[in-house]
């Protein structure tokens, strides 16, 4: 059954049509569910606990993971999981093991401090399926992407009465080198943050290389969701009109979400 499944997918894929496995997750994702434009790369719309992910069997990956991050005072954060869990493939599945002495770590794209202390411990331990995993360099999982989650959480998401709206996903070549499991190494990673006030919409973004220090300006790596739409071929907010969908997309205004001391702060590891 799952081979028939998974023909008919590839044949509506090819022909233009996107099969989703899920109803469109309207909470995290306010304007539209994210439209892939490259039909190669199709991917199972999941909604586990906390968040919202595509995932895309073919590059062994998430294409796109999406949760909102309330201003409410948060959970508390219980123990960490003891590990990653097997991700569930068509093929053959992906395992915690893939990534040994592959020169690359496990980095969540759906974090575990986010989920735990928003969602609570189902969420948190879902945020350990390998199927919210993608490879990333050390410095960057744990300096630049560290320093971005944190930033989210005790600085943007509290800085509004307005909830903020995080979407993120790795940004992949032509061509892209795999690990021996056949996982995809994306090449850098893109974070977008959508907050509705009562002005409209405001977003920024930003696609951070693999190759990094880790106590960069994060303002270096801020640019428009039209640039991520262009790296990735997603098409992030489909329900906004034109008009609508040039202005926010056009937006690189690091200013209106907070002072210079956010993005020069040191890394925790």
């Amino acid at each position: 059954m799952r081979v028939i499944l998974l023909i008919i997918t590839v044949l509506l894929s090819s022909s233009g049509v996107v099969l989703w496995y899920s109803l469109q997750p309207r909470d995290a994702l306010p304007l539209g569910l994210p439209q892939e434009q490259n039909l190669l790369w199709w991917s199972w719309v999941e909604q586990p606990p906390g968040h919202v992910r595509a995932y895309s069997e073919w590059l062994r990956n998430p294409r796109w993971v999406a949760w909102v991050a309330h201003p409410q005072r948060l959970q508390a954060l219980g123990p960490r999981p003891k590990g990653f869990v097997c991700s569930r493939d068509w093929l053959w599945p992906v395992c915690p093991g893939a990534y040994t002495r592959s020169g690359y770590t496990r980095g969540h794209l759906a974090p575990n401090y986010a989920m735990g202390t928003l969602y609570g411990e189902e969420a948190q331990q879902a945020s350990f399926s390998m199927r919210n995993v993608s490879p990333q360099s050390r410095a960057l999982n744990t300096r630049v992407w560290q320093r971005l989650e944190e930033l989210e959480m005790d600085e943007v998401r509290r800085s509004s009465s307005f909830p903020l709206y995080v979407l993120t996903g790795p940004v992949f070549g032509s061509g892209p080198l795999r690990l021996s499991a056949g996982v995809a190494i994306p090449e850098a990673f893109w974070r977008v943050w959508l907050r509705r006030q009562e002005s409209g919409w405001r977003s920024l973004a930003f696609i951070v290389p693999q190759a990094v220090q880790g106590r960069e300006d994060l303002r270096q790596f801020m640019v428009s969701v039209d640039e991520v739409e262009a790296r990735t071929r997603l098409e992030l907010f489909p329900a906004l009109e034109p008009s609508q969908q040039e202005e926010l997309e056009a937006q690189l205004d690091w200013q209106s979400w907070g002072p210079p001391a956010w993005w020069m702060q040191e890394p925790r590891y």
